[in-house]
């Protein structure tokens, strides 16, 4: 098993930051000059490629500090280098902000258009209003303010991607077949957050207050208005945003009252409590065949069945040791565990792509066994999204490829189940239940919380009582676990909503996932329809974004998944497979 830091990362210096302040309005103002007195094609191309090389050159420099940390995450001076070079990406961001209002505003933005992808005006008018300068004082403020509470995640063994999701080997604690020892990782937990709760609550409420303050001073209504242009999001998807929520609120929020029911029957326990929540089964969860490790090349084997035309550079990565896949061992397991290499108590994973030196990563540590064959090939296909994209025309930061790029992570999980088998042995349908489940459980939480994220970015007060009341009629309607008799929920109801690390650091955008998801089952991917999957796959890879998040998609041949049917659809597939 590789286990090594790849030698690169210990001899090569680290990455610059991105141009000062100071660098960067120099190079802001050199392009607008240029702009202005622009007269021919080639004139308009040097700004262009201007711009583009100093964007590639921020992700360049943040992937690499992703990676590293990645190998070296208990490098404190990473972690602060991090930091720096966010903030650096905001200043210059800002610098670049008048730039983009010069080019929107000019009559010579017609002439750019068959040089730049559908969404690049877009894209310049939104960098414009939501990083100019007078707002980089308060955005580095929030920044700060995120940072601290992922910190604070990280401190107690939480996800700073999923809610609620516990990682490294304390998860190993709740899933143990000792309700005691449940029950003891649990109250550990629930004091651990306990004693940073009120720092929690007076900084999401200066964070709230800021946010207000942004999105006046950004010239919007409010941080709603603000946030969901900073995501690239139109308002016709917000619309449509709200009738997918009612349609998952009345669809698929009653199935997970029964699976918990289940879930209570299969364990005989009559009064269920929050550290049960995690143990599905006698049994416990899915676990890997020793013979799917080296997980490396099992997973190159199977990607020869589900993408055979991307195996060959999967397997040069797996030889170059960009490609790495560690997972946890399982609770009560007291065999043989060397199939486990030594990880650190953090479950962490990093995908990324340099398309200007064809280099791609895939690196994961201490994932759950339960979980990880759906990971894995989640990634990929976000892995293989972003390989795929086409360069040949200049482009701008987007949030729009988020929903094409989780829906290409979402098919090639599924088209992946085929091969599961490899990985995981006689317990591979076992595997397949246990991670529907979760997706199925995972629909109305990010409902409600997308509902929760709209009610605070609206919202005119910084009150807490306000936001708590607010949840718990809204956390009802879904049936959240901790609204009903039948489950309990793993946080405090009250709080629940403040430790969903979206609200925090990307609001408004969670229920991307949610709305990728039900895309996907809408396809019926569990039976004949595979093939159709496949072919929605490929064509959604090789098609250029729209202005519309949905546009890439609907061309591709994915059907729409603000329609009843496509919904219904998914709670068909989920429902069937699971004998609900």
């Amino acid at each position: 098993m590789k286990g090594s830091v790849p030698t690169w990362i210990l001899e090569k210096s680290l990455p610059s930051l991105p141009p000062d302040r100071d660098e960067a309005a120099k190079i802001a103002r050199s392009a607008r000059r240029q702009f202005r007195l622009a007269v021919t094609d080639d004139d308009l191309l040097t700004v262009l490629r201007e711009v583009d090389d100093l964007f590639r050159t921020i992700k360049s420099g943040e992937d690499e500090l992703r990676i590293r940390s990645f190998y070296l995450p208990h490098d404190q001076s990473l972690n602060d280098l991090s930091s720096e070079y966010a903030g650096a990406k905001l200043l210059a961001y800002s610098e670049l902000a008048d730039l983009f209002a010069t080019i929107t505003r000019s009559s010579k933005s017609k002439r750019i258009e068959v040089f730049v992808n559908n969404t690049y005006l877009n894209d310049a008018d939104r960098f414009a209003s939501t990083f100019s300068k007078n707002l980089a004082p308060l955005l580095t403020l929030e920044k700060e303010l995120i940072e601290a509470q992922m910190k604070r995640f990280q401190d107690v063994s939480l996800s700073t991607k999923y809610h609620g999701m516990i990682c490294g080997e304390v998860r190993l604690h709740f899933q143990s077949a000792s309700r005691d020892r449940r029950a003891r990782a649990y109250n550990s937990l629930i004091t651990q957050l306990n004693k940073s709760k009120a720092e929690l609550i007076d900084q999401f409420l200066e964070l709230h207050a800021l946010r207000r303050v942004i999105g006046e001073k950004a010239g919007y209504k409010n941080f709603y208005e603000y946030a969901t242009r900073r995501a690239g999001l139109t308002d016709t998807f917000r619309s449509n945003v709200h009738l997918f929520r009612l349609l998952i609120q009345e669809f698929v929020s009653p199935l997970t009252s029964h699976v918990h029911q289940l879930q209570w029957q299969r364990l005989s326990i009559e009064q269920p409590e929050p550290w049960d929540l995690m143990f599905p089964a006698d049994f416990g969860v899915p676990v890997m065949s020793r013979q799917a490790f080296p997980l490396e090349r099992t997973f190159v084997d199977a990607c020869r069945y589900v993408c055979e035309a991307q195996a060959p550079v999967f397997e040069a990565m797996f030889n170059s040791d960009s490609l790495r896949l560690n997972v946890l061992p399982y609770a009560d397991d007291e065999g043989d565990t060397t199939y486990y290499p030594a990880y650190s108590s953090a479950t962490r994973w990093v995908r990324s792509h340099d398309p200007k030196n064809d280099e791609s990563y895939l690196l994961m540590e201490a994932v759950p066994q339960e979980i990880a064959a759906d990971l894995i090939f989640y990634e990929t296909g976000c892995l293989l999204f972003e390989q795929s994209r086409p360069s040949r025309y200049y482009s701008l930061p987007n949030a729009n490829t988020s929903l094409s790029q989780k829906i290409a992570g979402h098919s090639l999980s599924f088209l992946s189940h085929r091969a599961w088998g490899a990985f995981y042995g006689p317990m591979t349908m076992y595997a397949r239940e246990y991670g529907l489940t979760e997706l199925l459980m995972r629909l109305p939480l990010a409902c409600a919380l997308d509902e929760m994220e709209e009610f605070l970015s609206k919202a005119r007060i910084s009150d807490m009582n306000v936001f708590r009341h607010a949840w718990r009629e809204i956390a009802k309607r879904y049936r959240i676990p901790g609204t009903t008799e039948i489950s309990p929920g793993f946080f405090p109801l009250d709080d629940a909503w403040l430790y969903a690390p979206g609200i925090w650091s990307a609001p408004l955008s969670g229920i991307i996932d949610a709305i990728a998801l039900v895309t996907v089952l809408g396809v019926l991917p569990l039976g004949k329809q595979h093939q159709d999957l496949e072919h929605s796959m490929l064509r959604l890879l090789n098609i250029r974004e729209g202005v519309e998040p949905t546009e890439r998609l609907l061309e591709a041949g994915y059907p729409s998944p603000f329609d009843e049917e496509t919904v219904r659809k998914a709670v068909f597939t989920i429902a069937d497979f699971l004998a609900l």
